[in-house]
């Protein structure tokens, strides 16, 4: 599985022995992750992209909300 992570859309491809499969348009992309971030921790968008950035979508020790805050829009999305 391949997942390309776009501003607006991401991308994923299902490969099996290096033949595509399958693959899917989902309309959300990692811009709606930081504005989602924004929302939720009630910070700036330019401070959740920064936390997104430095901590990628597994969050760190101080900050294992990210993590679940993610897996929940990412619930919702798909």
């Amino acid at each position: 599985m391949i997942l390309d992570f776009g501003s607006r859309v991401t991308k994923l491809y299902i490969v099996e022995r290096g033949i595509l499969r399958s693959s899917h348009i989902i309309n959300k992309g990692s811009q709606d992750i930081t504005l989602a971030l924004s929302k939720a921790l009630s910070i700036s968008v330019v401070e959740a992209e920064h936390m997104k950035r430095f901590y990628g979508l597994r969050g760190g020790p101080e900050y294992r909300e990210l993590n679940e805050i993610i897996t929940v829009i990412w619930i919702i999305f798909l």
